[in-house]
């Protein structure tokens, strides 16, 4: 089995060890270099030294289709949502992420994220997009990263009501990855007919945040 781990620590270099000792095939990916080498000289396994929070360096370096395990341990919470939904992205097969936030570790699993709690922001916050009580709000931004989640509740007048996501002219490093419509979370979103009061989940660079809004608001192009 191949195994990818995203991030280099402790945890996930005993891992990777026994991993590697049972005859799977093992790549860490981390960004500390000295924390790499330490895991290296101790286990038998490939590991790489890169940004993982970096669309563009997960897209260049590393094979994300081909690995049967994706193994998401950073040491955050913030930085574990963000790389798992990264992962899940590029076509991630099964993604497994360490997380101590049990609302988080909800919505994650709504995505087929699979996690493993070690104990409530993300799912409060939906609730309140939900309902209507913000237009757009940040969910996670996580420190030191390029990206961030945010989210978009649509109006009547907006020109991407009864366009499909797949229509939307966004920016390369803006990613809708999840609608919510009535209650119920489209995980698919690409084909789903935005309608208003649907709430736009979206994986933005945050340079490219300032685009999103005009671009659903008036039809802007990309």
């Amino acid at each position: 089995m191949k195994v990818l781990i995203l991030g280099a620590n402790k945890i996930t270099g005993e891992l990777a060890k026994k991993l590697s000792q049972r005859g799977h095939e093992v790549i860490l990916v981390g960004m500390d270099k000295n924390v790499c080498d330490k895991i290296l000289s101790e286990a038998d396994i490939e590991v790489i030294v890169g940004d993982y929070t970096d669309l563009d360096f997960l897209e260049q370096n590393i094979d994300i289709q081909s690995a049967d395990i994706i193994i998401v341990s950073t040491g955050s919470d913030e930085l574990n949502v963000l790389v798992s939904i990264l992962t899940k992205c590029l076509g991630g097969k099964r993604i497994i992420t360490l997380l101590s936030d049990s609302r988080v570790a909800r919505a994650l699993r709504s995505l087929g994220i699979e996690v493993v709690e070690f104990s409530t922001t993300l799912a409060s916050l939906l609730e309140s997009i939900i309902e209507g009580k913000k237009e757009m709000v940040d969910i996670v931004e996580a420190t030191g990263t390029e990206y961030k989640l945010i989210s978009y509740v649509v109006s009547e007048d907006d020109k991407c009501v009864g366009k499909k996501v797949s229509e939307l002219k966004l920016p390369r490093d803006v990613k809708v990855i999840a609608v919510f419509e009535n209650n119920e979370l489209k995980v698919d979103p690409d084909s789903a007919v935005i309608k208003p009061g649907s709430v736009l989940i979206m994986l933005a660079r945050k340079d490219a945040v300032k685009h999103v809004k005009d671009i659903l608001r008036n039809g802007a192009a990309e």
